[in-house]
């Protein structure tokens, strides 16, 4: 049928849905069948519409000449019953770049659209075996207590993050592709104080941040001037309180941790296989990043995606005789283990000039704080609850 209809959308400007039928000996189901079908994959997304509708599928990628595989929240990594033959998803994947404004071809072999909530992501190895790769955005993203209800963080790493990023700390999130990195910066990034100037830097937009204040800069790949290098730069002149980078790789690693480097705050997520994993490769060519900028990191959040989303590991950066990484929080067998020391809790009383047993008493009240909160409560709720508590709490960003 899916056949049948593009053969109808090839000559719709010349005939009639009806003229078709009647060339084709096609019966009324069959018919209704072609008009839902044209009406989808012009207007909506095909034969995939039902995967976009589904509030639990997360990514959805279309191969040629296979089945369409999908991530689902609850269940992890499927195979659907929807078969794409090369042709279809040929066609389907250059309607899709046209529908946007956009040309796929040989000579631009990716393509990435902006759909509404959808993050599209076209790569044409072929003229007609492209790969087409959707990630799904939540209207209403996760906040913190929503993470902790489905159980990607606890409410002792929640309460700890948060103590950090009141203390403008610098965090990186990293963790393999799929493993939840926005999700996490996302909404920890709510923990933000809404009257901070903030940054918000993205080649794809994703990130949601509802009552703060911030300045959103989009760089443009492959255009002079754009670059997120150069954005930096005039971030630089901007002196935001944070940076916020929805994703670095590449060059870009480089100008951000030069960013750090004079004495800048920010957060960003990064691909890798750990904290561990991530100094070496932050080390090595060709990023060969020193050691002493390395140590403007504070903390290292590793994520997994192990049929489920979690926080695996909380590391802390720290120089001595060397750089070293002190996992403060570890999961393991269901729980997440505590190393009992923290060098964090340690700089942050220094900056503040107060003992370290009073920043041990604010996280152990922003813990109990976040595991009262409904876990099923919205961003926007959660925002006020926050609020409240800084309030009754007498707390602000005091560094």
């Amino acid at each position: 049928m899916a056949i049948m209809g593009l053969r109808y959308l090839s000559s719709a400007h010349e005939i009639s849905l009806d003229e078709f039928a009647a060339q084709n000996g096609i019966d009324a189901i069959t018919k209704n069948q072609i008009e839902k079908f044209a009406d989808d994959y012009v207007n909506r997304m095909g034969k995939i519409q039902p995967l976009i509708d589904d509030p639990d599928i997360e990514d959805i990628t279309v191969l040629p000449e296979n089945y369409v595989y999908i991530y689902h929240r609850s269940m992890g990594s499927m195979r659907t019953n929807i078969f794409f033959t090369e042709y279809e998803a040929g066609r389907f994947a250059r309607h899709l770049a046209q529908r946007s404004g956009k040309t796929l071809s040989v000579y631009n072999p990716i393509v990435d659209i902006s759909q509404g909530n959808l993050r599209i992501n076209i790569v044409h190895h072929d003229v007609s075996r492209p790969t087409i790769s959707i990630r799904k955005l939540r209207s209403n993203p996760f906040n913190p207590v929503n993470l902790i209800g489905n159980g990607t963080a606890s409410a002792d790493v929640m309460a700890y993050l948060w103590e950090a990023i009141q203390a403008r700390l610098n965090i990186l999130i990293t963790g393999s592709t799929a493993s939840g990195k926005t999700t996490l910066l996302n909404a920890i990034a709510m923990f933000i104080d809404p009257l901070l100037n903030v940054v918000l830097v993205e080649d794809t937009h994703e990130l949601s941040l509802p009552g703060k204040n911030i300045f959103y800069m989009q760089p443009r790949p492959g255009v002079s001037g754009l670059s997120i290098r150069d954005l930096l730069d005039v971030i630089t002149y901007r002196n935001p309180d944070y940076l916020i980078a929805g994703e670095i790789r590449g060059p870009d690693i480089d100008a951000f941790f030069n960013y750090l480097a004079s004495g800048r705050k920010g957060m960003t997520t990064v691909h890798s296989g750990g904290p561990a994993s991530l100094m070496r490769r932050l080390r090595s060519p060709p990023n060969s990043i020193p050691d002493s900028s390395l140590m403007n990191v504070d903390i290292i959040v590793e994520m997994r995606n192990d049929m489920k989303r979690y926080i695996g590991k909380v590391s802390e950066v720290r120089m001595d005789d060397g750089l070293l990484l002190n996992n403060v929080y570890e999961y393991n067998d269901g729980a997440y283990e505590m190393s009992g020391i923290s060098y964090i809790v340690k700089k942050i009383a220094d900056i503040r000039g107060i003992p370290e047993a009073y920043i041990e008493d604010r996280i152990r009240k922003k813990r109990d704080f976040l595991a009262n909160l409904n876990s099923t409560m919205g961003s926007e709720e959660f925002l006020l609850s926050v609020s409240r508590f800084s309030a009754d709490e007498g707390e602000g960003q005091e560094s």
